[in-house]
């Protein structure tokens, strides 16, 4: 099962640590194509949200990320992590 989770940041938190940490795994994982890493900026405030997309076996290496649903899930974002092919049946670009 798949599994969406989010978390926003603001412009002092250590999100690069996230995106190195879920490169890792993705690499470590062999590139899974149904793992995403992806990012929304907002326009005030410079807060930026990741999405991260795993298998559920995984998600708990993400504690500080909350479960959502699917429609949560913005219809636009910048892919981070993953592949592009995928993330096209997936967003808006």
């Amino acid at each position: 099962m798949i599994k969406w989770l989010s978390k926003k940041f603001i412009p002092d938190e250590n999100r690069i640590a996230v995106e190195v940490a879920f490169d890792k795994l993705w690499q470590a994982m062999a590139s899974p194509t149904e793992m995403l890493l992806v990012a929304t900026n907002e326009t005030q405030g410079g807060t930026r949200t990741l999405y991260i997309r795993v298998p559920d076996n995984v998600a708990d290496k993400f504690p500080d990320f909350d479960e959502i649903a699917v429609n949560q899930v913005p219809k636009e974002a910048e892919l981070l992590v993953g592949h592009y092919g995928e993330f096209r049946k997936l967003f808006k670009i």
